[in-house]
């Protein structure tokens, strides 16, 4: 018995001891890359939904041309799974956009990447990426469409490219490039 006792205070010894002065590295698991965020077909259903998409039709018969309304309609529609819809407005908003005589670089910047990511959910990454490219030659310090164009790239694996927006990307904004990501959760 006072061997076995013996052992088990060894045991809890070593164990306390491990623990103390043989602290592991918890390894850092890659971030999810989810362009659209969280998405439900079910908010399609809801009467939230239903009652804002009544009021940013009333705003667009008031005013056909403001992209602000094309936007959160947009937006509306990406968190109902309502990809196409969304596509559609936000590349009326670029069409109103590009209608004005001096189209603010920015706000086309900013259209040109959200409808980038839009596109991305409706697996048309080629398409996705040309919307990122113009991003970047509109905005060419958008470190934004050079991070989504990236994971674009990687995820069509053309890692050459991909290499390339990352290196851009690790000078505009170090904290966001220099992390991993992934597309699914995979199997570890």
């Amino acid at each position: 018995m006072t061997g076995r006792r013996n052992w088990n205070a060894c045991a809890i010894a070593l164990g306390v001891s491990c623990l103390a002065g043989c602290a592991h590295e918890t390894p850092q698991l890659p971030t999810m890359y989810l362009p659209l965020g969280i998405v439900s077909s079910s908010f399609a259903e809801s009467a939230h939904y239903k009652s804002e998409l009544e009021r940013l039709a009333k705003a667009l018969d008031n005013d056909s041309t403001d992209i602000s309304v094309y936007r959160q309609r947009a937006r509306l529609h990406v968190r109902a799974s309502q990809f196409v819809q969304a596509e559609v407005d936000l590349t009326r908003a670029i069409e109103v956009l590009m209608n004005d005589n001096s189209p603010e670089s920015n706000v086309l910047a900013g259209l040109h990447i959200q409808r980038g990511t839009v596109r991305w959910g409706l697996e048309h990454v080629d398409r996705a990426i040309a919307d990122y490219t113009q991003a970047i030659e509109l905005k060419p310090n958008a470190w934004e469409a050079y991070f989504h164009r990236w994971q674009a790239y990687r995820f069509q694996g053309k890692t050459d490219l991909a290499e390339q927006d990352r290196e851009r990307g690790m000078q505009l904004n170090p904290e966001v490039f220099g992390k991993e990501y992934a597309f699914d959760f995979g199997v570890i």
